[in-house]
C-alpha cells in the first residue's frame, strides 16, 4: 500500500490554463524489504542462531529465516542500544513489539529490575526447574575430573510396556579394566523444602535401579534442612545434594563436586 505524503496543491493560475485532472498529485514512498527495520530484526535472527545457549531447533529455525531474509534484505551489525532509537508511527507501529523482543536476544542479557527511559521489554515467563536442570547438567559436564563423565538425558525403554525412564543424568566411571560403567544417578529439583518428597525418593529409585547404581542423588538449590542419606533396601541410597545459585556458581559447583567425593575439597566454606 503506498504512503502519500502531503498533497502539492497546484498555483490557481496554472489551474485555469489546465484541463480539469481528477488525479491528486502527490509523492509516495516504494515500499522495499531492505529497510531499517527489517535490518534490526535479521541482525536478530543473526545472534539468535549464534547462540549456543539457544536450543538446536530454534537455532536451526532462526538459520532458515536467515537465508530467505538475506535474499532481500542487508545483513549489517547492531548495537542494542539502537533498536531504542526507532520512530514508529501507525504505518509502522507493528514493528515495535518485534524490535523490543529482537534486542533482548541482540544484547545477551536476561531479564533485569533495573530499569530506564525508553528502556521496554515484552513480558515472558521461565521455566526455572528446565533452566536449573539445565545449567547444573552442562556446568557439571565441562568440570567433571578425569576419568568421570556425565551423560545428560539418558532414556531406557522399559520393555513392552511403552514406558521410558529418563533421568536429569548419569555419571560415569572409565576405567582400563572394567571399562565405563555408570555410578550414580543424579535429579535435579527446583525445589525449597525442608524435607524432601516421597515421589522424589521413589523417582530417583527407579532410575538408580533401572540404571543398575546404588547411589541416587536428589539435587536441590538450598541444603537440605532434615537428613542427607536416605537408604532403599539393601541395594540403593538416595542422597541430597546442593548446587547453590545464589552465590558464585563456580565455587557453588565445586563444593556439589566434593559432595560427591569427585575432587577432594571441602565442601562447606
Amino acid at each position: 500500500m503506498a504512503r502519500c505524503a502531503k498533497p502539492i496543491s497546484p498555483s490557481p493560475r496554472i489551474t485555469l490554463l489546465q484541463t480539469w485532472n481528477p488525479a491528486l498529485p502527490c509523492r509516495f514512498e516504494e515500499h522495499e524489504a531492505d529497510n531499517l527495520h527489517n535490518r534490526l530484526i535479521l541482525w536478530a535472527l543473526v545472534a539468535i542462531y549464534r547462540s549456543i545457549a539457544i536450543a538446536e531447533s530454534t537455532r536451526m529455525r532462526a538459520v532458515s529465516t536467515v537465508r530467505q531474509l538475506m535474499q532481500s534484505v542487508e545483513a549489517m551489525p547492531f548495537a542494542p542500544h539502537e533498536y531504542s532509537r526507532q520512530r514508529y508511527d501507525r504505518l509502522n507501529l507493528h514493528y515495535r513489539p518485534l524490535h523490543e523482543l529482537a534486542r533482548f536476544f541482540v544484547e545477551h542479557a536476561g531479564p533485569s529490575l533495573l530499569g530506564g527511559a525508553g528502556r521496554r521489554g515484552v513480558p515472558f515467563l521461565i521455566n526455572m526447574p528446565q533452566l536449573y536442570e539445565a545449567f547444573v547438567a552442562q556446568w557439571l559436564r565441562t568440570h567433571v575430573p578425569s576419568p568421570y563423565e556425565l551423560d545428560i538425558h539418558p532414556s531406557r525403554d522399559l520393555g513392552e510396556s511403552g514406558y521410558r525412564l529418563e533421568p536429569d543424568m548419569v555419571l560415569y566411571c572409565r576405567d582400563v579394566d572394567t571399562g565405563r560403567r555408570a555410578i550414580a544417578v543424579l535429579d535435579t529439583k527446583y525445589k525449597t523444602p525442608d524435607r524432601a518428597a516421597e515421589a522424589d525418593i521413589y523417582q530417583a529409585t527407579a532410575y538408580a535401579t533401572e540404571f543398575q547404581v546404588y547411589m541416587a542423588w536428589l539435587v536441590y538449590p538450598v541444603p537440605m534442612d532434615r537428613g542427607t542419606t536416605v537408604p532403599v533396601g539393601s541395594t540403593v541410597t538416595v542422597r541430597f545434594g546442593c548446587f547453590g545459585i545464589d552465590g558464585d556458581l563456580d565455587t557453588a559447583g565445586e563444593q556439589f563436586l566434593a559432595m560427591l567425593g569427585l575432587i577432594d575439597r571441602d565442601p562447606v566454606e
